[in-house]
């Protein structure tokens, strides 16, 4: 049996508390039983989400072995970033939990939650999105010299934390072009997200006249999603349809609204009994990378949706 040891942001518990950790649980349920998995959490998992984790994996030859709570300040996440980009550090063990005793290493940190790279063990960087890609779509959308300066910083330190991994993947064809050409990275490959075929809703009783956005809104451009609909998209609709209701579901929603048709969801379970409910799923978002699973999600629930070019990244549709 092979070892490996999987670093990540966060215990993937509950499932679809954000895009991350729903695709590290999938890796993770589906990697077969021949391997071995120790995890280091860096995340603030509390107990409930251990008893959750544990629960779903009792099965498998899972453990986690060390939770460390990051300091994700914006202080702390700017001096990783300058420091990827000016100082190499080489790391060989996290908190006494030594690499060479692991076949390879899976590796899911950013360089703003992480400061160095690993030498020595064979590692496979999970970056799923460009952070340097999505910060040049803000400064393209807002040329300010701060915008400018996180940039600069972003492909630096992507470009210096990257580059001694084995391999680098992406969820987007479009994020992986862009390391490829942009910052001349050999070793990346594009995976894209997908979607269980076995939690897919079986209801065909929507509501007729529903809308819904669906994120974590400690993601800012999920609230300026939100508060679009809510200013542009929704007061058209509700009035030529007067019994229209907004769903806003997803974890840290917290929007003020006098409107009692807008309903305020928050995190659920079980997400795709809402796309069943739901008659077009509505994606206005304006900056971004990577590939989004609510649009994946949504497709196969065969929900309607009206999405913005930057919601549908990396995917083959027609409008």
């Amino acid at each position: 049996m092979k070892n490996l040891l999987f670093i990540i942001p966060s215990i993937p518990y509950p499932i679809h508390k954000d895009g991350v950790s729903l695709i590290n649980y999938r890796i993770l349920y589906y990697i077969p039983d021949s391997f071995s998995i120790d995890i280091i959490s860096f995340g603030n998992d509390t107990e409930d989400d251990i008893i959750g984790f544990n629960g779903i994996f009792k099965n498998k030859n899972i453990k986690i072995v060390k939770i460390l709570k990051s300091n994700s300040s914006l202080f702390k996440r700017f001096g990783n970033l300058i420091l990827n980009t000016v100082v190499k550090r080489d790391v060989k063990q996290i908190d006494g939990v030594r690499f060479d005793n692991y076949a390879a290493v899976y590796f899911n940190l950013s360089p703003s939650l992480f400061w160095g790279v690993i030498t020595g063990t064979p590692t496979f960087i999970n970056a799923i999105d460009s952070l340097s890609l999505y910060n040049s779509r803000v400064y393209d959308n807002n040329h300010t010299i701060k915008n400018w300066l996180k940039l600069q910083l972003y492909k630096k330190a992507e470009k210096n934390f990257y580059s001694y991994a084995n391999i680098v993947s992406f969820v987007s064809e479009i994020d992986k072009k862009y390391v490829t050409e942009v910052l001349k990275l050999d070793n990346a490959i594009s995976i894209p997200n997908g979607v269980e075929r076995s939690r897919l809703s079986k209801s065909n009783e929507r509501e007729r006249y529903s809308i819904m956005f669906a994120g974590n809104y400690s993601y800012n451009p999920n609230v300026d999603a939100v508060n679009y609909i809510i200013k542009e998209i929704y007061p058209n609709l509700k009035k030529e349809y007067s019994s229209l209701k907004f769903y806003i579901v997803g974890k840290n929603a917290d929007f003020s609204y006098s409107d009692s048709d807008i309903i305020q969801i928050g995190y659920v379970e079980d997400i795709y009994s809402l796309y069943s409910r739901c008659s077009v799923l509505v994606i206005p978002l304006f900056i971004g990378s990577g590939m989004k699973n609510k649009v994946l999600e949504g497709f196969a629930n065969r929900i309607p949706i009206v999405a913005t070019s930057i919601a549908v990244d990396g995917m083959q549709v027609e409008s």
